[in-house]
């Protein structure tokens, strides 16, 4: 990413995962940073495992780190890689990147990437929404 970044705010993640109909949330503390061309990072750290999520409506990346890592690139009608695995373990994966949405309201961030992966043994089909919430302290200092 080229375009300046603003520092971190805090802000409470919500993330909804749908594997082929399974869903599952996980909630995190995290940091929220924009930058000058809408885009938004939404970044999280814990004990076990760290994650970075990018947007700016019309590609974005997913990176976690911990027990299982994965790299996904999305770009909306576009077939990009990932990879993914324990680690020193990586697999590559091909994702079809069916759709990039990105909603900023004042307190509140959303996103959601609607993709498929493509395996060499069969596909799955995914949906990712994220919901980041502006701490109350934080939120006073954003200028929003």
């Amino acid at each position: 990413m080229t375009a300046p970044v603003s520092r971190g705010y805090r802000c409470r993640i919500s993330l909804l995962t749908e594997a082929d109909g399974k869903k599952s949330v996980l909630s995190k503390c995290g940091t929220l940073q924009t930058d000058d061309c809408g885009g938004v990072i939404l970044s999280y750290e814990s004990a076990d495992d760290a994650g970075s999520f990018f947007t700016d409506g019309k590609r974005a990346s997913w990176r976690r780190n911990g027990e299982m890592s994965a790299l996904f690139l999305f770009e909306a009608g576009k077939i990009t890689k990932g990879t993914f695995g324990p680690d020193g373990l990586n697999g590559e994966v091909r994702i079809k990147t069916h759709k990039i949405a990105l909603k900023q309201q004042k307190d509140v961030v959303s996103a959601e990437v609607v993709y498929t992966l493509v395996f060499d043994y069969g596909e799955q089909k995914m949906k990712v929404k994220l919901c980041a919430r502006l701490s109350e302290k934080s939120s006073e200092n954003t200028g929003a």
